[in-house]
């Protein structure tokens, strides 16, 4: 039986941190942008975007296979021209 919309989108969030809905493990040493940012687990070049209100670009510095299917990347976002 398919769920109702509400419910699909709730249970799809995909929360990368873990554990109990509504607690964090302690991140109170970070800013609160820190904070956004460490626990986003969508499109960091679109979130950054709406909080600054301008356009957001990614810079490719690396992006290398370091195992079958397993990656390291490095990147750079430009805010408003600003790395």
């Amino acid at each position: 039986r398919a769920r109702p919309p509400t419910q699909m989108a709730a249970s799809s969030l995909g929360d990368i941190m873990g554990g109990t809905p509504g607690q964090l493990p302690t991140l109170g040493e970070f800013e609160p942008l820190e904070r956004v940012l460490l626990t986003a687990n969508g499109n960091l070049q679109r979130l950054v975007s709406s909080y600054h209100n301008t356009s957001v670009s990614v810079r490719v510095v690396y992006s290398r296979e370091v195992a079958t299917g397993e990656f390291e990347r490095k990147v750079t976002l430009l805010c408003g021209g600003t790395e």
